[in-house]
């Protein structure tokens, strides 16, 4: 939980005010080949690995576009819905700092890998979801405050989803479904975001962002394709 409290002290670069235009762009990974290349590098998830090469495509366009090369903090969505809830869905996050100054995409994946595990040890997403609950019961301008913060670009730059599908191929009226993108709309002050996709053994990326904040965003979606190819090397 302590991950989730700390407010940067440095602007986003996807931070400013969303007009009505929106870009897209697109990006594939083969999905088992970066599950194993992940698991052999540094005993990472997939996830990790999607993150990792998010990171590579970040450090790719931050570079021709501001050239200093931090990190970036991203908001990772995670659903706590169980079979036999009775509630809907059930849905928390948590957020972590991707590492961008590192060249080497192993050296990131094993960064990404330390994070989300501390994360995951500590029950980061699980004890945020308790705490906005109770604070909704017993103060509710409590917890209206704390929305507001959690929102803020200072907490965090993007959001990057990563949701399962099929695992198999599918069709549509007997027509072979070859690739599916999710494009998830931007928020107020996050000019960017990210979904990620599977389906029968492709991550397929999707990009939405505001042009006039982020330019070039095809930049962000070749280097996403380019770290992946850069773990699967590495792995080799």
């Amino acid at each position: 939980m302590r991950h989730e409290v700390a407010l940067g002290h440095k602007r986003s670069p996807f931070d400013g005010t969303i007009g009505s235009d929106r870009e897209v762009a697109f990006a594939r990974a083969p999905l088992q080949k970066l599950h194993d290349a992940a698991k052999q590098l540094a005993g990472a998830t997939v996830n990790d690995a999607v993150l990792t090469v998010v990171a590579g495509g970040l450090r790719a366009w931050i570079r021709d576009h501001h050239g200093h090369l931090g990190s970036v903090r991203v908001k990772i969505p995670v659903s706590l819905h169980h079979a036999g809830d009775d509630d809907g869905n059930r849905d928390s996050f948590f957020t972590l700092a991707l590492p961008l100054g590192d060249p080497d995409a192993a050296t990131r994946l094993a960064a990404v890998r330390a994070a989300t595990a501390a994360r995951k040890s500590d029950h980061d997403a699980e004890t945020l979801d308790v705490l906005m609950r109770d604070l909704a019961r017993v103060s509710p301008q409590l917890e209206h405050l704390c929305r507001r913060l959690e929102a803020s670009p200072r907490t965090f730059a993007l959001n990057v989803s990563n949701v399962p599908g099929p695992s198999r191929p599918v069709a549509v009226l007997g027509a072979p479904v070859e690739a599916v993108y999710s494009i998830a709309e931007i928020g107020e002050h996050h000019a960017l975001r990210i979904a990620v996709v599977s389906l029968a053994g492709q991550l397929h990326f999707g990009f939405c962002c505001d042009p006039a904040i982020v330019g070039g965003i095809d930049v962000l979606a070749q280097g996403v394709e380019a770290e992946a190819a850069a773990l699967l090397a590495a792995a080799r």
